[in-house]
């Protein structure tokens, strides 16, 4: 995978990245929404959900290896798990955390 990043990042301008990842966000936030308020019959499938998903994940990581925060940005999701860990063992936040 790093491979095919490094070789995504040599193509892409890097401003250019900063903007895919907003669309792909703005995209996944739209299925997203829809999934919980549209009728069952309306709603995207899981399909649609598993792609917005996988493409943004490709998109971070690529911009997090673009300005080198790969390491601080896994270091952060570390400490966001464990302070819902947290939430849960103290009983915060009860219906989710």
């Amino acid at each position: 995978m790093n491979y095919k990043i490094t070789r995504i990042l040599e193509y892409n301008n890097p401003e250019f990245n900063y903007i895919k990842l907003a669309e792909e966000l703005a995209e996944l936030s739209e299925v997203v929404l829809k999934m919980y308020v549209k009728n069952l019959e309306n709603r995207p499938p899981m399909s649609k959900l598993i792609e917005e998903m996988g493409d943004v994940l490709l998109r971070m990581r690529i911009l997090a290896i673009q300005e080198k925060i790969n390491v601080a940005v896994n270091e952060r999701v570390e400490q966001k798990a464990n302070k819902l860990m947290e939430y849960i063992e103290q009983g915060k936040y009860k219906g989710g955390v």
